[in-house]
């Protein structure tokens, strides 16, 4: 995998090209299937699209890679609460929390997962 195509996949998302963006991650995967950072940002770039599914596929990949990224459990709770699967996603924040207890975005009752999570893990 070289940096140049990395850069560039990461261009393309923070650029609001997520399609894009996917696409590029995906063939950076098939070359580096261990590496945790490209499934999280697929999955960021799934969600993005508004496909949920892989989204949380790619998320759940990235957390078996490495478990000790709170960004990826939040990411992956959001993903799974906008699936439905709300009892997945307040352990993805908890673990999110445990793994980083300052971790403000985990904590904000504002954010769209909603209060009943914040009530139910604090």
């Amino acid at each position: 995998m070289s940096d140049a195509a990395r850069d560039a996949a990461i261009t393309l998302m923070r650029s609001g090209n997520y399609q894009s963006a996917l696409e590029s991650f995906k063939t950076l995967i098939a070359d580096e299937p261990r590496d945790w950072t490209l499934f999280y940002m697929a999955g960021q770039c799934a969600r993005f699209t508004n496909d949920i599914q892989s989204a949380t596929a790619y998320l759940l990949r990235a957390t078996e890679l490495d478990d000790s990224q709170p960004q990826v459990f939040l990411a992956l709770g959001i993903a799974q609460q906008i699936q439905g699967q709300l009892w997945e996603s307040q352990e993805a924040f908890r673990k999110a929390l445990e793994l980083d207890s300052d971790y403000d975005l985990a904590y904000n009752p504002k954010r769209k997962w909603g209060n009943w999570i914040w009530h139910s893990i604090t």
